[in-house]
């Protein structure tokens, strides 16, 4: 998966920031400093792996590697949700929780 904006992006010096608890890196947008932290959190308890690459002035873009509980990475073509069964979804394979995709 692929998360990318045109904003202010990031300062090299400020990537590892990102990912903490309660760290704000722009004081003009609301915000708790929570969103991030808890995306590195899930992606790393599923075996995933998040990456960022941004340059200040011209946006950011962060990449998310999810890992299904069978060990097995996610196809971004098939990956249509994180499910409630913590394996994922997809055409072949229906959230056990919910049944469908």
């Amino acid at each position: 998966m692929k998360v990318q904006d045109n904003g202010l992006g990031i300062k090299e010096e400020d990537k590892n920031k990102v990912f903490l608890m309660y760290q704000r890196l722009h004081d003009h947008v609301e915000g708790t400093g929570v969103g991030m932290a808890i995306v590195k959190r899930i992606v790393d308890n599923t075996a995933g792996k998040i990456e960022l690459d941004s340059k200040l002035g011209e946006g950011f873009t962060f990449k998310i590697h999810l890992v299904n509980s069978r060990g097995i990475e996610a196809e971004s073509q098939k990956c249509v949700c994180l499910c409630v069964c913590g394996l994922g979804a997809d055409s072949a394979n229906p959230c056990v929780a919910w049944g469908t995709p």
